[in-house]
């Protein structure tokens, strides 16, 4: 079919003017093929679908959409698109015929600067965390959507050795206790009362036990600074009862020792008016002595030198604290060092220094 040139500049006429080549063959009675030659043989540049749906071009252009300022809680028609559409592509995903549009790419690391700058101090507010938490609960519950097992190994790789910093660890913290304190997460054994619940009588098997003791066999928190500062501000200020303390003592110590048994066959054998006290029946102040003449108001203390210089710095540190401490209570101290007790002819030193009172 062949046009003569008036039709030719027609068609580039209403080309130009914004009309689309549906428009311009339903106007001229023209096949789309012969539209687009004419328009090439007279140079004119063919619009791009993107183009066509900008601005004017757009069959919507200063038109209202129908579903403006709809939602799908309002309006059946955009809770019906919604559904469909969801169940659409749920089904091609099953199916396998629709992918996610990233998936076995990645980011550039241009690409992920320019994201990772743009998100820097933004904060979601209190509602967007609360919807996003729903419609992550909804997609557990409704679509059962779990993460396969490679994509938790890659996570769990990823997130070991993470480290959180302070401002982290307290916001977490600061998270939890207004929580625990509205109620909104409660301790697991909650309102559970009886042994139905508790672990007495109860034993961890020995694979469980093997597995306890091997992540805590390089945790030495004892020896680590910030540990001993946690332990020591957590108990400033507490003041127990002398029969906590007594209970305590007993239960924490293996008495008598072997330098104390030592003492003990020594009184005896000559008669001394000394009775033992270090397995923590008799208390002084907060303090325990190892041997107790209450008559005389006379303590006999005996001691390794390794844990004194532990833990006082030295055994004089110690000797002198210790002396001090009873004889504000009314009580002069008698101190047996390691060297006096384990020396050969440690009987008669000892003897001595219990009969002459230093």
């Amino acid at each position: 079919m062949t046009i003569n040139n008036q039709k030719i500049k027609e068609i580039v006429d209403l080309y130009n003017s914004g009309f689309s080549t549906t428009k311009i063959r339903n106007l001229v009675k023209v096949s789309h093929g012969s539209i687009s030659k004419y328009l090439h043989l007279n140079n004119v540049k063919i619009r791009s679908l993107s183009e066509i749906y900008m601005g004017k071009f757009n069959p919507m252009y200063k038109k209202t959409p129908w579903n403006k300022g709809l939602t799908k809680e309002i309006d059946e028609r955009v809770s019906k698109n919604v559904k469909d559409g969801a169940e659409t592509r749920k089904r091609l995903y099953a199916e396998g015929k629709l992918k996610p549009p990233m998936l076995g790419k990645h980011h550039s690391d241009e690409t992920k600067k320019k994201i990772k700058s743009k998100n820097i101090g933004k904060k979601h507010s209190d509602e967007t965390k609360k919807k996003q938490s729903e419609a992550q609960q909804l997609r557990k519950k409704k679509y059962g959507y779990i993460h396969s097992p490679e994509t938790r190994q890659k996570l769990s790789q990823k997130l070991k050795g993470r480290k959180f910093t302070k401002e982290w660890r307290a916001k977490i913290s600061e998270t939890r206790k207004k929580k625990y304190l509205s109620g909104e997460i409660r301790n697991w054994n909650y309102g559970l009362k009886g042994t139905t619940t508790s672990w007495k009588g109860g034993h961890h098997s020995d694979e469980t036990k093997k597995k306890i003791s091997e992540k805590l066999k390089n945790q030495k928190y004892h020896q680590q600074k910030w540990f001993r500062d946690k332990l020591s501000n957590a108990l400033k200020g507490r003041v127990l009862s002398k029969n906590h303390l007594s209970k305590l003592l007993k239960n924490l110590m293996k008495r008598p020792t072997s330098f104390e048994q030592k003492i003990i066959l020594l009184c005896s054998k000559y008669q001394l008016p000394f009775i033992y006290t270090g397995d923590g029946r008799i208390l002084i102040g907060s303090k325990n002595p190892d041997f107790i003449n209450e008559e005389g108001k006379i303590i006999i203390e005996v001691f390794l030198n390794y844990f004194k210089i532990r833990d006082y710095g030295s055994v004089e540190n110690y000797i002198n604290l210790r002396r001090e401490y009873f004889a504000k209570r009314g009580y002069k101290t008698i101190f047996i060092r390691e060297e006096e007790i384990l020396s050969k002819n440690w009987e008669e030193i000892c003897l001595k220094k219990i009969q002459n009172g230093y």
